[in-house]
């Protein structure tokens, strides 16, 4: 039901931005910053269902000094029955280098014509992605749709870049993930159109509005450094 984390070590609240909670590709939670008083953060509501094991990941945006260093401590979870045992459960020290990550910008891009209600493979969006500073290896992408169109009239989407295409799928929440698995490589310098597409329901007049929310939603790993690049925030509809 719910999670507590704590930020400890030599660094500081301000080396962490915000923080994220994921399922696999699939992100659970907004991004919610660091008590500046107690160095924690809880996230309630998460209603995540075990059966057997479950892996979630803590994710997180660094605005840090160099030399920090920071680790993660679980410091209380609440299931809806039964109990926890073994916390705390600390992760490992990780110190903030002096180097600059790569860069991958985003830009909307291309023409998309209005599809008809019940139209299968409908494009829904189109975008660029370019890599700065060093190669970028596109992992994982989250789409918000923020139109009218419910998330149960989107089914079937699958992104595509040249002749490589990935499936994906739409959480009740209306977002749409794809997990790339090993990724999609746009080495250093260069571009790569993407574009959106699925099959729709809905009623007449509904729209899709298909843009990313948070500067997680895009998992692009350097190939320099093996980190994830940044992304630029406030990204508009795509």
């Amino acid at each position: 039901s719910s999670l507590v984390l704590k930020r400890l070590g030599a660094g500081a609240v301000g080396d962490i931005a915000n923080v994220y909670v994921y399922d696999g590709a699939v992100r659970l939670t907004s991004g919610k910053s660091l008590s500046a008083a107690t160095g924690t953060v809880t996230f309630s509501n998460l209603n995540v269902a075990v059966a057997g094991s479950k892996d979630l990941s803590i994710v997180a945006e660094l605005a840090g000094t160099a030399g920090n260093v920071n680790y993660f401590s679980l410091t209380d979870m609440t299931l809806s029955s039964g109990t926890v045992s073994g916390l705390p459960v600390n992760g490992n020290n990780l110190t903030i280098s002096g180097a600059t990550s790569g860069r991958l910008d985003v830009t909307k891009v291309g023409s998309i014509p209005n599809p008809n209600v019940g139209v299968k493979g409908a494009q829904l969006s189109e975008f660029k992605l370019t890599s700065v500073t060093e190669g970028a290896n596109v992992k994982r992408l989250t789409m918000l749709q923020g139109g009218t169109v419910k998330p149960s009239d989107m089914t079937n989407v699958k992104i595509k870049t040249g002749t490589t295409e990935w499936s994906g799928s739409v959480t009740s929440a209306g977002y749409v993930v794809f997990d790339m698995a090993s990724g999609f490589l746009i080495p250093k310098g260069e571009e790569a159109v993407f574009k959106v597409y699925g099959d729709l329901a809905g009623k007449k007049d509904e729209d899709v509005n298909l843009y990313f929310e948070n500067v997680s939603d895009i998992l692009a790993i350097g190939d320099q450094y093996g980190f994830g690049v940044a992304t630029p925030s406030g990204t508009t509809n795509q």
